[in-house]
């Protein structure tokens, strides 16, 4: 099952209820917090593909390392400078996308 959600404004009621979901898809969606964001997705257990593109993110909350069965995570197009090494506690992540954000250089040779 995978869900697509345009400029969002604020999670719609019931969203944790969608326990099946596998890929989400959030573009533009810069006026949601993203503490509020993280904390009911992380809520979909089975969720392994996560694309948040232009959501206004400088970094990711910790809610964001406990979704261990994440392998996509596509963050283009935000604010991101730097990724902690934590980022390493999500051992099924295979694809990490951080393009269009303004990355500290030597980023990737830490990870």
């Amino acid at each position: 099952m995978e869900l697509k959600i345009p400029e969002l404004i604020e999670l719609p009621n019931g969203f944790t209820n969608l326990s099946g979901l596998k890929t989400l898809k959030i573009k533009n969606a810069k006026k949601v917090d993203p503490f509020q964001l993280f904390a009911q997705i992380k809520e979909l257990g089975k969720l392994k593909q996560l694309y948040l593109h232009n959501c206004g993110l400088d970094s990711l909350p910790d809610l964001a390392y406990e979704m261990k069965n994440l392998r996509t995570l596509n963050l283009t197009c935000n604010y991101i400078e730097s990724v902690p090494v934590r980022i390493k506690q999500l051992n099924k992540l295979s694809y990490l996308d951080l393009r269009s954000n303004p990355l500290k250089p030597g980023l990737y040779a830490k990870l």
